[in-house]
């Protein structure tokens, strides 16, 4: 009878289970980096998920897109504008565009606000309002004409006085409005003349509370031609 060699059968376990220790642990960092990976793709969809869109477009509608970004000077905002990008519009100043909002940023929060709580009406024209003060020019609000539909469903212009973040604001007049001038008489006072259905107007503002104060309407008559 041949004497069994306890070395080699010690050797050929220790093989045996050194091979099996090596499987385990190659199959437990497989299963770990798997497990990390999914995580993090999980993560990564969450974090998309919880981003929405600046702008978010809606279906069958036109592009909207920020653009024409720039500081309000002599404040930490700065102001840009939601344009509707027409067909063939390849820039946000084309002919095409339509300006439908204007948003606020406070670039020392990132807090952000909209001139407007919608974007249906379209901003046909503005007017920054400003004071020289110490040879500075200091901004107090900008005046907009904002067209939309009126109860009637018929166009109506509205005329819009806001400060320069614009977080205040008080409307003017509504209907078909013409201005002809503004002009800020201090901190205190900003005088709007303009036009509508009932004549002529001239509209007192207090700035700081962003308060019609006055508006006065006069009849002009001209003097006869000889």
């Amino acid at each position: 009878m041949r004497t069994i060699s306890w070395s080699k059968v010690f050797r050929v376990v220790w093989r045996v289970n050194a091979v099996g220790i090596f499987l385990v642990v190659v199959l437990a960092v497989v299963g770990l980096s798997a497990t990390l990976l999914s995580e993090l793709f999980r993560s990564s969809r969450r974090a998309q998920v919880a981003a929405p869109e600046v702008v978010p477009r809606e279906a069958g509608k036109p592009e909207l897109r920020l653009g024409d970004f720039m500081a309000i000077e002599g404040t930490q905002v700065v102001r840009a504008e939601l344009m509707e990008m027409g067909e063939g519009s390849f820039s946000l100043k084309g002919s095409r565009s339509t300006s439908r909002n204007i948003l606020f940023v406070d670039t020392r929060d990132g807090k952000s606000w909209w001139l407007l709580p919608h974007s249906d009406s379209v901003i046909a024209g503005e007017q920054e309002v400003a004071m020289v003060e110490n040879g500075t020019s200091i901004p107090l609000g900008r005046l907009y004409s904002i067209d939309s539909e009126g109860p009637d469903k018929k166009p109506q212009t509205a005329l819009v006085l806001a400060d320069a973040k614009g977080t205040r604001q008080v409307t003017l007049a509504k209907g078909i409005v013409e201005i002809d001038g503004v002009f800020a008489m201090g901190r205190e006072e900003i005088r709007v003349l303009y036009r509508d259905q009932t004549g002529n107007h001239l509209a007192l503002v207090n700035p700081t509370e962003m308060k019609l104060l006055r508006d006065t309407t006069w009849a002009i008559t001209f003097p006869p031609r000889k």
